[in-house]
């Protein structure tokens, strides 16, 4: 069965959840299914979906493609845990494998993004491999096969057939030959060297937040004390620039030179200085005229006649959809990341922004360790995992200095 066929099959409220989860399908209308299951496994939807996908959701569709189609949910469940099965169903939702009678299938399109070796498990064998070799293997063979069991299931010898523990392993059908200097350990001996478990753990749920307690008094004490900084450094810095006017540097944004002039006559650093500046930027309250002048804008007179709350909120808000990555700026290896440039824009900095703040609680300030964790269980792009760590430690630092936390926990406001 196609996937074109299934979607066919689907009621009108599975249809309709399928939308509200992958938009992307929907916009514009696809004018069948044949096209609607075209789109939906394209590899730019299919991307859009992964990351739709927290750890165990991901664990638990790179089972299933360890399996050949159609697989049982019985088989995933055995390679992973009972729970699978909820997230077999969200997976299901999301059309990332669909109905074949009672078991499912994958797109074709789908294996191909998740890999080759899904779970760091190699390639499947011509036929299958008698197990009951392996007590037979010479020690030196076995230990070769040790270290192809978790990490990567392709071993690189200087020449194969000068070695012979693999030459043995080879004869034995317990590797498989990739070139004249590699070898791959076969899928199914690799699942039965980790004892039938696809994963050497697993996380179905989210991990939970370490830290110290604070009380909500202290978190709003704390809070009060940044928002009143930051409104005061805000209104600073435009007075400041709309007197000595610094311009944009030939790659564009705030030149170094007077993103340190501006931070010395704050008296904060420069990072905190360059997160004021692009804060007021996205409040509409800082622009870059044509002749690529920094000044403020007519909407600060408007901005500065404002109540102290809505000032706050017009920052705020605007800081929490915001596309800009405002933590890149001066890093040591991004030496041409600069405050105001185009370069700081990235595609899923709202998101994972957006993560972090539900992450947090009153009364507890959170260790930056465990709220990274709990971040990328819920966001775990191998893409991306120490980029996702760092923007992760400048949205908590950052919610501090608007006063979103206080003394690391959520405050009141």
């Amino acid at each position: 069965m196609s996937l074109a066929d299934e979607l066919r099959t689907r009621s009108d409220e599975e249809l309709d959840l399928l939308f509200q989860l992958r938009p992307d399908l929907i916009t514009p209308v696809p004018s069948d299914m044949t096209a609607l299951a075209a789109r939906a496994t394209s590899a730019p939807s299919l991307m859009r979906a992964l990351e739709r996908l927290n750890q165990w959701q991901l664990n638990v569709l790179t089972a299933c493609a360890i399996f050949d189609d159609p697989f049982a949910i019985s088989e995933v469940v055995e390679g992973t845990e009972k729970r699978a099965k909820d997230a077999i169903n969200d997976l299901y939702q999301l059309a990332l494998i669909y109905r074949d009678d009672k078991k499912f299938r994958m797109p074709r399109n789908l294996r191909e993004v998740i890999g080759q070796y899904p779970a760091s498990l190699g390639p499947k064998p011509a036929r299958p491999t008698d197990f009951a070799k392996l007590d037979k293997a010479p020690k030196a063979a076995r230990d070769l096969l040790e270290k192809l069991i978790w990490d990567n299931p392709v071993g690189e010898v200087a020449d194969i057939k000068a070695n012979t523990s693999v030459t043995w392993l080879l004869d034995n059908h317990l590797l498989v030959p990739l070139d004249s200097k590699r070898v791959a350990l076969p899928r199914d001996l690799g699942l039965h060297l980790r004892g039938g478990k696809v994963f050497a753990e697993l996380s179905p749920t989210q991990p939970e937040l370490a830290g110290k307690s604070i009380t909500q008094k202290e978190s709003d004490r704390a809070a009060i004390a940044a928002i009143a900084t930051l409104l005061r450094l805000v209104e600073e810095l435009m007075n400041f620039w709309s007197e000595e006017t610094p311009s944009t540097i030939q790659s564009g944004g705030l030149g170094v030179r007077d993103l340190k002039k501006a931070a010395e006559h704050l008296d904060v650093d420069e990072a905190f200085a360059g997160f004021i500046a692009e804060l007021s930027y996205l409040a509409g309250i800082l622009t870059i005229d044509s002749s690529t002048r920094i000044l403020p804008t007519s909407a600060f007179d408007i901005w500065e006649t404002k109540p102290a709350e809505e000032r706050w909120r017009d920052l705020a808000s605007n800081w929490r959809i915001a596309s800009r990555v405002i933590g890149l700026v001066g890093r040591a290896d991004s030496k041409s990341m600069n405050a105001l440039s185009n370069e700081l824009d990235r595609s899923n900095a709202a998101l994972i922004r957006s993560m972090v703040l539900e992450s947090l609680q009153p009364d507890l300030a959170p260790t930056l360790a465990s709220l990274q964790k709990r971040v990328i269980w819920r966001y775990p792009h191998r893409r991306g995992i120490s980029y996702t760590k760092e923007m992760v430690a400048w949205t908590a630092r950052e919610a501090e200095w608007l006063g979103i936390t206080g003394g690391g926990a959520l405050s009141t406001f």
